[in-house]
């Protein structure tokens, strides 16, 4: 079995840079869009339960779409 290595190759690590560049981005604007729904803070969205956010990003998504 041959040792696990860094990948060189840039194309793998620009598209991995990309997602997580867009996961972020799309983390960053549901907290907004809850902040902006509940009046909370920061603090207080960091604070609930990861299932729990994720319950309230499918909410707000399923909402959004519905208006469409």
């Amino acid at each position: 079995m041959e040792p696990i290595s860094s990948s060189s190759d840039s194309s793998l690590n620009e598209n991995s840079d990309e997602y997580l560049e867009e996961a972020e981005q799309n983390m960053l604007r549901a907290f907004d869009k809850i902040q902006k729904r509940y009046g909370w803070t920061d603090d207080y969205v960091l604070s609930i339960p990861y299932s729990r956010l994720m319950d309230l990003f499918s909410l707000i998504a399923r909402e959004e779409q519905q208006e469409e």
